[in-house]
């Protein structure tokens, strides 16, 4: 158990390794491009999905919901 913990990382060095924000991790996170585990209320990522996302060069998503797709010439209203 104390090896698995010591491969975990919380959120503030995630963020300090990617270069974003605490926010922008948890975008990561609910987009389902970072994964996590959570022990109590913590929440943490493994060293090795963080150096994943490093060499990935994951893009920030943007908040909120995504936009539609622009209609197609053809549809109708």
């Amino acid at each position: 158990m104390v090896e698995l913990v010591s491969r975990l990382v919380p959120l503030e060095k995630v963020a300090e390794a990617l270069g974003v924000s605490i926010y922008g991790v948890r975008r990561f996170i609910n987009a389902g491009t970072l994964k996590s585990v959570r022990i109590g209320s913590r929440v943490m990522c493994s060293v090795e999905e963080v150096s994943r996302a490093q060499q990935e060069g994951l893009e920030v998503p943007r908040p909120g919901r995504p936009r539609k797709a622009a209609r197609t010439a053809g549809q109708s209203a």
